[in-house]
């Protein structure tokens, strides 16, 4: 195993996925601009609150809360959709990958030093993951509904 280049497959794959990334953020404005008029304001607030959840940084754990608004949605125009809103409230943060002492840091509260136990879920990972695909589904199905209309 020591003659696999790793490096070079994590940067192939970094690529990869950055540039799906950008193919999906693309995909989602050129749906939002084409099928502007069609668009109902439901599905309109669906993707845009995926798009914040996807595209922006730190949106923070409290945007889980948006999923329960967005579940009479997706239950009337995505049904398939809610298998994604199932994994996403998955407790797979307890599943921890990593974990680390960080240790004498500064508290500025106790003005002590105090040491930071750090752990790593699973859910940290595999949750943006889900949102995305959640958004690429949402978008096809809104293609494939509204392409007959161009």
């Amino acid at each position: 195993y020591k003659n696999i280049p790793m490096q070079e497959i994590f940067y192939f794959i970094n690529i990869l996925i950055v540039f799906l990334y950008y193919i999906l953020l693309v995909f989602v404005g050129w749906i939002l601009f084409v099928f502007r008029e069609n668009l109902s304001e439901q599905e309109l607030l669906l993707i845009i609150l995926l798009s914040m959840m996807c595209f922006l940084y730190q949106i923070g754990g409290y945007a889980i809360i948006f999923f329960l608004a967005l579940l009479p949605i997706l239950y009337k125009n995505f049904r398939y959709g809610l298998f994604f809103v199932f994994l996403i409230f998955l407790p797979l943060d307890l599943l921890p990958i990593y974990s680390d002492i960080i240790y004498d840091r500064p508290s500025y509260f106790s003005n002590n030093n105090v040491d930071i136990y750090y752990t790593l879920g699973f859910g940290t990972i595999f949750r943006p993951i889900v949102i995305y695909f959640l958004l690429l589904y949402v978008s096809i199905c809104i293609f494939i509904k509204y392409s007959n209309n161009i």
